[in-house]
Order: C-alpha cells, then sequence, then structure tokens
C-alpha cells in the first residue's frame, strides 16, 4: 500500500539545536578563516 506523507522530513524535537550548531560552526570558521588571512 502507497504511504501518505511521503515528503515529511521527519524532523524531530532536536532539529533547532543540530541547525543551531551548524550556523555556529559556520560563524566561527568564518571568524578563523578572517583571522589567518590577515596575518598571512
Amino acid at each position: 500500500p502507497a504511504e501518505t506523507g511521503l515528503a515529511e522530513t521527519g524532523g524531530s524535537s532536536t532539529t533547532p539545536y543540530l541547525v543551531g550548531a551548524a550556523i555556529a560552526l559556520l560563524v566561527v570558521g568564518g571568524g578563523v578563516l578572517a583571522r589567518a588571512r590577515r596575518r598571512g
């Protein structure tokens, strides 16, 4: 039988925390890259 709701991602209550951590890592990585370019 075909299932309904196949487009659902199955996101849980921890999804916002994972997204926040990913954004934080991007910001930190950008800061490190900017400092490395200034030194060099």
